[in-house]
Parts: C-alpha cells; sequence; structure tokens
C-alpha cells in the first residue's frame, strides 16, 4: 500500500473499514500529503505484518483526531515520520498494548511539528532497538 493514497490534496474523508490488509506488509506514505483529510476512518485494518508505516500520515495537516486502536503491530522496524507536520493533530487514539515497538530501529520525526498534540501515552513504548530519534519531537509545543 506504499503512497497508495500520497498526495491526495483535495480528499477531505477516508472510509477504509473495510479495506481486507491482512498481508500487507508496507504502508509507507499511505497518507502522505493528504493535506485536506480531516476524516480517516480505519477500524478494522490489520496491521500485523506491516514492517513499514515510514511517513504514513505526514503532512495531513488538518486531521485533528486519529484513531489507530486497531493497529497491532508485532512486525513494524520503521516508523519515521509517521505523525510528522500533523500541525492540527490534537488527539491519536492507540492502544499501547498493541502498538509494539521492540523491534522499531528509527523513530526519527515521529511527532515532529505536532503543534496542537498535548498528550501521547508511550509508557509501552520499547525502544531498545532505536538507534535515531532525530527530532522525534521537534516544536511539540504543548506536548
Amino acid at each position: 500500500m506504499t503512497s497508495m493514497f500520497e498526495n491526495c490534496e483535495n480528499i477531505v474523508e477516508l472510509n477504509l473499514e473495510n479495506f481486507n490488509t491482512s498481508l500487507v506488509e508496507d504502508m509507507e506514505s499511505l497518507f502522505k500529503g493528504d493535506k485536506q483529510l480531516t476524516s480517516l476512518n480505519l477500524n478494522n485494518f490489520d496491521t500485523q505484518r506491516v514492517n513499514s508505516m515510514k511517513s504514513m500520515f505526514e503532512d495531513c495537516e488538518k486531521i485533528e483526531i486519529l484513531d489507530i486502536n486497531s493497529f497491532t503491530t508485532p512486525n513494524l522496524i520503521q516508523m519515521d515520520s509517521i505523525f510528522k507536520n500533523c500541525y492540527n493533530l490534537k488527539q491519536i487514539n492507540m492502544n499501547i498494548l498493541k502498538f509494539k515497538t521492540e523491534n522499531v530501529t528509527s523513530m526519527k520525526d515521529v511527532f515532529y511539528e505536532n503543534n496542537v498534540l498535548e498528550n501521547i501515552d508511550l509508557s509501552n513504548f520499547n525502544t531498545s532497538s532505536v538507534t535515531n530519534m532525530e527530532g522525534m519531537f521537534y516544536n511539540c509545543k504543548k506536548l
């Protein structure tokens, strides 16, 4: 699913609840550059096999609430810039017990320029394999 909806700058809403993603291994840049996106339904997204979510939501400038509670990530290796430049992102709903990070090697720019994000629970993030956290919380003024 690499770049599947990348730079679809006029998409406002996407309901992908019925997408079968059980065999997907790469979601890199899936919604990158979708600057008008405000509503995204990812309920039932199966992310068990996904190893890259790099830049998945990067530059989704208008989205305010992102619900990724269904994400289970035992094979995730790459998550650089996943929420980068999500300027209006106020809330990320994620199940921290299912969002596994023990295999992630780089978290560069994960929350870069998330200006309004006030709270994120990272208590279960395992960063033992991470070698790069450059800019991870750069300019997160309210966090």
